[in-house]
């Protein structure tokens, strides 16, 4: 089910639909919709695809001034690119309840799509999926407080 992105960055995209689909799916499913932004070969001179993470905070979807750095250099692989599109998988920890956490995913994908669009990307060059605890980059075991797994993955490419 997907539901259109709520908080700033709705107000921000207005009706240009970019969505976040929540996920209960594993990380095979998230690390399998990368290929998705390199479909064809790049034009000579410019990148196939390029991956950025954005770190969190326990419990936060707030943007720190790391992360700003971060969206800068995505934006700069972005406008290299004809045609670019980006790609968000957003995950956490595991601490807390897993519905809460997709909920929570979906806030930090919201967080880092609407920082990309006040900086002047297309709304539409965005998608977002949302995959809570289903998704670690760092397996873990329940209720482990780990770092790594707090993040925004940012896929740049075609």
């Amino acid at each position: 089910m997907k539901r259109v992105l709520t908080g700033c960055f709705a107000i921000i995209a207005g009706l240009a639909g970019v969505t976040v689909a929540p996920s209960h799916a594993g990380p095979q499913t998230a690390r399998a919709a990368a290929p998705l932004l390199a479909q064809a070969p790049a034009p000579a001179g410019q990148a196939e695809g390029e991956r950025f993470v954005v770190y969190f905070a326990s419990g936060s979807a707030e943007l720190d001034s790391a992360a700003e750095v971060v969206l800068k250099e995505a934006k700069a692989a972005l406008a290299k690119l004809e045609r670019g599109r980006i790609l968000l998988i957003a995950g956490t920890d595991t601490v807390g309840d897993p519905a809460a956490n997709v909920r929570l995913s979906e806030r930090r994908a919201d967080a880092v799509a609407a920082a990309m669009i006040a900086g002047g990307v297309a709304p539409s060059a965005i998608r977002a999926e949302a995959f809570g605890e289903a998704d670690l980059a760092d397996p873990t075991g329940d209720g482990v407080d780990q770092a790594g797994n707090r993040r925004v993955e940012i896929l740049v490419g075609r």
